[in-house]
């Protein structure tokens, strides 16, 4: 229920802040001299605002899903430790039970 809240409020939060900077961009139509290590040329702010926002979201994905994708390799890591770890001790649990029967069992013939 919270999880649909939320994703709801985030595509809502999505959609204003694209608004607005949709609107700023259009409202904003200077143009200015982009200057980088490789490139030279003259774009309009609301360009370089856009090319900015869509370079950031790219690398922030990136990023999350480098991070998603560690988060799953550690999972399964400790998935299969577990695993190991039931393997192990449910032998250990069967010889355990098999000892306290044959414990009962002597106990048994000892008191007859």
């Amino acid at each position: 229920m919270f999880k649909k809240l939320f994703t709801f409020v985030y595509v809502v939060l999505l959609c204003l802040i694209a608004a607005v900077a949709l609107t700023i961009g259009i409202s904003n139509s200077s143009m200015v001299e982009f200057n980088v290590l490789f490139m030279k040329s003259e774009l309009t702010v609301s360009a370089i605002s856009s090319i900015s926002a869509v370079f950031g979201f790219v690398v922030a994905t990136l990023i999350w899903v480098l991070v998603v994708i560690k988060l799953k390799l550690k999972v399964a890591s400790l998935n299969r430790h577990i695993k190991k770890l039931e393997k192990k001790y449910s032998v250990t649990a069967q010889d355990l039970d098999i000892a306290n029967e044959r414990l009962m069992l002597d106990d048994k013939t000892s008191e007859q």
